[in-house]
């Protein structure tokens, strides 16, 4: 699961407001190191965008544990 909140300011005569999104991700059976070296380098990436508050990578530990 993807964590990111970025800071948002449209210019709406109200203030600024974060934006949190939360994205689920289920790797094919024996996908599941190929998936998480992926969304590793997207969070990297994630990161370094101007406004990034947060992004973290979430792993379900009962999902890991059984790749299926």
């Amino acid at each position: 699961m993807l964590l990111c909140s970025k800071y948002r300011d449209f210019n709406f005569r109200k203030p600024p407001m974060s934006i949190t999104r939360l994205n689920e991700f289920k790797a094919l059976p024996g996908k599941f190191e190929a998936l998480t070296e992926v969304f590793r380098r997207i969070v990297t990436q994630i990161r370094t965008v101007e406004g990034n508050e947060r992004c973290e990578m979430l792993l379900k530990v009962a999902d890991v544990d059984s790749d299926d």
